[in-house]
């Protein structure tokens, strides 16, 4: 079926994680499953509830003992090549930033669902070999679907894109060097430029580690479906946050920073393996779409 007439996605979510409040308003406000499904889920919720309790009792502490490691020195110039590339610099700027391979049971899950036809479509072009594994994960730029655009106003274009990490870059000012056939169709002569950016985020897997506590901050459904096809150690970039009050975010993905950092055993990448957790439930599909306008006073002043 085409992305763009899909109406309906399949999601995998982590139940037995949630609360009971939770789960409620999850089906009642985006799953479109019949009202019997809907209580079906809600009547298994307690067993799912209570497995994750035991798990939480009985591994309490768990994230403390992932195992993490290097890559291999053969690597070492690929890896060096996303580590070098401008947009990878820049995104990770703020906290020391390090390949490893983690061991990706232990990972701390910081979302709740799975799209899972989105997994189906990340599964179809993904070929298994060492190298492959790395540039999955590592690879800082990732073919992405163009957006659709409509000029929306006078002064405003609308952006939108099946993927929801879609989103507004930015903006940087250059001067202009030369004048282009489109400068010249708007009329006057061009001295400087603002440019509005929209796009995708870097496609590097990466994760916050704070003490030995990792927690997943992008790439979760590349994460997942590695852990589907049996892999158990993935490479990804470790942000290593040495003060969690000061570098590390309130919110990842839609989860609070305190239950990622403090709790005991909090919900982790297996989690999403283990049937007895997760349900299926159905959502519309949503696109994102970005709206980007400007303006300008012109008035005289006085030098």
């Amino acid at each position: 079926m085409n992305s763009q007439t899909q109406t309906v996605q399949r999601h995998l979510c982590l139940y037995g994680a949630m609360s009971q409040g939770e789960l409620k308003n999850l089906l009642e406000l985006r799953s479109i499953d019949p009202d019997a499904r809907k209580q079906q889920i809600m009547d298994h919720w307690k067993e799912a509830a209570k497995r994750f309790q035991l798990l939480a009792t009985a591994e309490s502490g768990l994230t403390d003992s992932i195992g993490i490691t290097d890559i291999e020195s053969k690597w070492e110039e690929l890896v060096r090549t996303f580590s070098q590339h401008p947009l990878f610099k820049a995104t990770f700027s703020a906290v020391p930033t390090e390949f490893k391979i983690v061991e990706a049971d232990k990972l701390v899950a910081s979302q709740r669902t799975v799209n899972l036809d989105y997994v189906a479509s990340i599964l179809k072009g993904y070929q298994n070999s060492e190298e492959n594994l790395l540039r999955f994960c590592l690879d800082p730029v990732r073919e992405q679907p163009l957006p659709r655009i409509m000029r929306s106003q006078q002064n405003a274009f609308t952006f939108s894109s099946i993927n929801p990490d879609f989103r507004f870059l930015g903006a940087y000012e250059k001067q202009v060097v030369s004048i282009t056939p489109e400068a010249v169709n708007i009329g006057g002569q061009p001295v400087w430029s603002v440019v509005l950016l929209v796009g995708y985020g870097i496609s590097t897997i990466n994760a916050f580690q704070v003490n030995r506590r990792v927690i997943l901050n992008n790439g979760f459904h590349r994460a997942y479906v590695l852990r589907r096809l049996g892999i158990e150690r993935i490479p990804l970039a470790i942000q290593v946050v040495t003060s969690a009050e000061l570098e590390f975010p309130p919110v990842v993905a839609h989860l609070p920073k305190d239950y990622l950092l403090k709790t005991l055993r909090p919900a982790l990448l297996k989690d999403f393996l283990d049937p007895q957790l997760v349900c299926e439930i159905s959502i519309p599909v949503a696109i994102r779409a970005i709206k980007t306008a400007w303006g300008a006073d012109q008035s005289d002043v006085p030098v």
